[in-house]
């Protein structure tokens, strides 16, 4: 299959006829990418292309035969994963680009922190995964846009297991660990283990809550990025005192 970001018609022309699938979508995650030009293409759609290590290529260099170097197994997999998460972002956001956004955060702080090659890309994958478990969750909970009752927020709060159900044979242990931990913290209080979480799950926790600060929703506007910033710093300075 090919995908298509922003390609016109004269470069599709060029393509295989039997290849051609085009795909406007931004989670329509394919084998390759094949671009108009590369500087088109949104920054995290091509940090997520880098990190799976998928070929962006433009359409004159495209070839079937020097673009399948990749694990197509893998892609599939990540592709499906991506749909599963593109339905719970509507259902819960009623738009897209929260795991995107997420998954650059967390990515730039962990570059930031000065992790390896190895664990930003690690970070990035669980930050763009994160949501998965709520895959399993009733759509009339994940949809639901006043405050979750008692016994709905004990079922939402279980998607942080039902994450391992559905990807554990995908995903490396380090990285599953930190999807089922980004709500996890410091001192104990958050869940499901009351553990204190890893780096990983606490870089992605901060991107995760820093997202959804900034964030519109149909029942409240978003803060400023100050605003946000000032509530991430105030929260770590209470979590600080609290465990020290």
């Amino acid at each position: 299959m090919v995908g298509y970001y922003k390609i016109n018609k004269k470069d599709i022309d060029i393509l295989p006829k039997n290849s051609i699938n085009v795909e406007e979508h931004l989670y329509d995650l394919v084998c390759p990418l094949v671009v108009s030009e590369k500087s088109d293409v949104l920054d995290e759609l091509l940090l997520l292309y880098d990190m799976l290590d998928i070929p962006v290529v433009s359409a004159k260099d495209y070839s079937l035969n020097n673009v399948y170097s990749c694990d197509e197994y893998k892609i599939r997999q990540v592709q499906e994963f991506l749909k599963m998460n593109e339905s719970i972002e509507m259902l819960e956001e009623g738009c897209l680009g929260h795991l995107l956004r997420v998954g650059k955060y967390a990515y730039e702080l962990a570059r930031e922190l000065r992790l390896s090659d190895g664990e930003c890309r690690d970070i990035y994958m669980a930050a763009i995964l994160h949501d998965t478990g709520k895959y399993l969750i009733p759509d009339d909970i994940v949809s639901k846009k006043e405050r979750l009752s008692g016994v709905e927020y004990r079922i939402m709060k279980k998607h942080t297991d039902y994450a391992w159900d559905i990807l554990h044979n995908f995903l490396d242990d380090d990285v599953l660990d930190t999807v089922m931990s980004h709500h996890e913290r410091v001192d104990g209080s958050g869940y499901p283990s009351g553990k204190s979480p890893e780096l990983g799950a606490r870089i992605l926790g901060i991107a995760d809550s820093f997202d959804a600060m900034i964030s519109d929703r149909v029942y409240k506007k978003g803060k400023s990025v100050r605003e946000a910033l000032n509530e991430l710093e105030k929260c770590s300075c209470l979590k600080i005192m609290e465990v020290t």
